[in-house]
């Protein structure tokens, strides 16, 4: 067990041999109250039980852009995992609870190809190019084109947050279509 004096009340957990016997066992990094497990080491590797992210999946309602922009949210969506619940999915938005590299990716289809149609992954809802993690648009030249992926990384800020923006026109966000958030380190 291992103590940080900066602040009495915290402590960091390490055990080894969980698990009962002397083979076949790991170590682990548990929070102060000796219940949340931030690491396991085993001879399967390194497992971080807490490492946030999330992925929903659409409902195959048809967003149209509003005004500045709408985000993928509510009603559109469908939560399939959200480990640590940092994303809202009554608000679209993923916020980063740790500074690091996170992985963002989006799959979404064409509503009309009578027009210019964007979508975007947005950090912090803006969309200037310092802050747009993944974009993919199509127009009428795009023929037949249905579905589209794409995917980006980006640095966060502890508070930061992502979230996918339809910015012109109008996509369809249905079961085959999804958007992710992963933290790298």
């Amino acid at each position: 067990r291992s103590r940080d004096y900066s602040n009495v009340a915290t402590t960091m957990y390490f055990d080894a041999g969980m698990g009962g016997s002397s083979t076949g066992s790991n170590f682990q990094f548990r929070g102060s109250n000796a219940y949340v497990t931030y690491t396991s080491i085993s001879q399967y590797g390194v497992t971080q039980p807490t490492r946030p992210a999330f992925r929903v999946n659409g409902t195959g309602i048809t967003a149209q852009k509003l005004s500045p922009n709408v985000n993928l949210k509510g009603a559109a969506i469908t939560t399939i995992f959200n480990q640590g619940s940092y994303f809202d999915a009554t608000t679209g938005k993923f916020t980063a609870p740790v500074a690091g590299i996170y992985q963002a990716s989006l799959v979404a289809r064409v509503g009309s190809n009578n027009g210019l149609n964007t979508v975007a992954v947005l950090k912090n809802g803006l969309s200037n190019a310092g802050n747009v993690v993944c974009w993919w648009e199509s127009d009428t030249n795009a023929g037949t084109a249905t579905h589209f992926g794409v995917s980006g990384t980006v640095q966060l800020a502890a508070g930061e947050y992502l979230s996918a923006n339809i910015l012109t026109g109008n996509i369809t966000f249905d079961a085959n279509d999804n958007w992710c958030v992963t933290y790298l380190g």
